[in-house]
């Protein structure tokens, strides 16, 4: 055996390592470390170097691995730097092996602010290897005699820096063609390429975010006419799930995040204008639009316990009362009810500027005071944090604790608002039911989790609301059909009026009309 990958056995035998992309940067070197197996005082490795400053055009002569030789070296932060090593093996006893080798030096990074500012930048960097080897191969073709004439003359003295001039000169013509050339190779395979295939979509009229992967993207350049035949429809404001794999186009338009506030509402028939027992024309509360709630049901009833984030759910079942589905809490000395904060998956998002309500409907089958209303508050991490109390600011996620009712078998209305964060404080703050008090966001809450439950009773739970407090006009719309209200937070490229205007032209129906609040 003589040469097998890193291990020699015979004299003579020659280990070559090189480097493949050039350092670029390389203000100094001090020294180098390697690791060999076998070594012995008879036999080992003759150990030599070389490098380039030109990326491997031309070279030193070899001389030996020192790190006196090494820290000699005549290197500047502009060159394109690479090394040689040549490990020669001296006697013929066992085997040795070469392991790797460290070249310590002081590095600098280059910046490139005219590169940096072209489009090129945006799909690779100006010393990407594929740029340099192309700029090279052709570089050593122009630099060996027959391509330009022979009175463009090249020296052979083998010094390091042989020809700086004429390499200098046709080096930044070979890699600007070589910009050019690797740039239209990035053509070749559109659907590898995030920004192309990005770019190939948004010319096509489809919004998309920064966020959308070449997965998502991919999907959208092969479903275009099914991502238009969307628009119009509710699926503009899905998120993604199953075999969909990227949001709704309202959603990409908005860069929607999980975390964020986002509502899409379109009214019922009798919930704006003026309607008796349904909506008064100068009223702006936002009670009773069904599509705004935020909640985990959309029906005054209570349909399904497992959307809820249920605490001892062994002590809640569903039940008829009055005609309608209610969830009965029976009790006896432990809480049940809802706000298990551990169940993550079921937080609502919410703006730290804007002002909810939150309001349910109880029965009580007697006058124990054991009922809890509250919330639990959340930042963009699902870590739990504070909320205050709108009254004095101290800290407080309850609008009350241990209240009962007057008379059992009567259904009450319970609501708390929680304002934003700037609201300033209210002393004489109370809740419409008589006790209690509203609470005030800190900065930083992304979700809640409402808490209703009680400890020692039977209680009926139903029409379970989490709404903004108010709508962003008064309710009294002429002609109101089709008329949608939107909360949104606009992360995306286009300002307001502009994201605006694209979703009334373009993603919701001709015969829509949409006030949007934006966060």
């Amino acid at each position: 055996m003589a040469i097998i990958e890193n291990r020699s056995t015979t004299e003579g035998d020659v280990l070559i390592i090189r480097t493949e992309e050039p350092i670029v940067g390389l203000v100094s070197l001090l020294g180098f470390t390697d690791q060999t197996v076998g070594e012995t005082p008879q036999d080992y490795f003759r150990k030599e170097f070389r490098y380039s400053v030109n990326g491997g055009l031309t070279y030193t002569p070899w001389v030996e691995l020192t790190s006196a030789n090494i820290m000699s070296a005549n290197v500047s932060k502009k060159d394109n730097f690479i090394i040689e090593y040549r490990y020669i093996r001296v006697g013929n006893v066992g085997e040795l092996a070469f392991e790797n080798i460290l070249l310590n030096g002081q590095f600098e990074e280059l910046n490139y602010p005219i590169y940096d500012r072209l489009p090129f930048s945006d799909f690779f960097p100006i010393k990407d290897p594929n740029v340099f080897g192309w700029a090279l191969n052709v570089l050593e073709k122009l630099y060996q005699k027959g391509i330009l004439p022979d009175y463009v003359e090249r020296l052979e003295t083998g010094a390091v820096d042989e020809d700086e001039d004429f390499i200098a000169f046709w080096n930044s013509i070979t890699e600007f063609f070589a910009i050019l050339v690797y740039f239209s190779r990035q053509f070749q395979n559109l659907h590898t390429n995030t920004t192309l295939l990005r770019l190939f979509v948004e010319t096509r009229g489809l919004f998309t975010c920064d966020t959308q992967d070449l997965e998502q993207l991919n999907f959208l350049a092969s479903n275009l006419y099914d991502e238009y035949r969307k628009r119009g429809t509710r699926q503009i404001n899905l998120p993604k799930s199953g075999d969909v794999p990227v949001d709704g186009e309202l959603l990409r338009l908005l860069c929607w995040e999980a975390k964020d506030e986002f509502i899409f509402a379109l009214t019922k028939r009798g919930e704006m204008g003026w309607c008796l027992g349904n909506s008064s024309p100068m009223y702006t509360g936002a009670d009773e639009i069904v599509n705004i709630n935020k909640s985990y049901e959309f029906t005054r009833e209570v349909l399904d316990l497992t959307k809820y984030p249920l605490i001892n759910s062994n002590d809640i079942t569903l039940e008829q009362k009055n005609g309608i589905s209610m969830m009965k809490l029976t009790t006896s000395g432990a809480d049940a009810g809802i706000g298990n904060s551990t169940e993550t998956d079921k937080l609502i998002p919410i703006d730290s500027g804007l002002d909810y309500m939150l309001m349910f409907r109880v029965i009580a089958e007697d006058l124990t005071a054991d009922l809890d209303f509250g919330v639990v508050v959340f930042n963009k991490d699902r870590q739990i944090i504070g909320i205050q109390s709108i009254v004095d600011g101290s800290i407080s996620n309850m609008f009350f604790e241990n209240q009962g009712v007057n008379q059992a078998d009567v259904e009450y209305w319970v609501r708390g608002i929680i304002f934003n964060s700037g609201k300033a404080l209210n002393s004489s703050d109370s809740l419409p039911i008589g006790f209690g008090n509203n609470l005030r966001f800190v900065e930083g809450a992304e979700y809640i989790l409402p808490v209703i439950k009680c400890s020692n009773s039977t209680k009926f739970i139903n029409s379970i609301d989490v709404r903004p407090l108010a709508l962003p006009i008064s309710r009294g719309v002429l002609t109101p059909k089709n008329f949608t209200f939107g909360y949104f937070e606009n992360n995306g490229s286009l300002n307001d009026d502009d994201a605006k205007l694209e979703i009334n032209s373009k993603l919701i129906s001709y015969n829509q009309f949409i006030k949007i609040k934006w966060l």
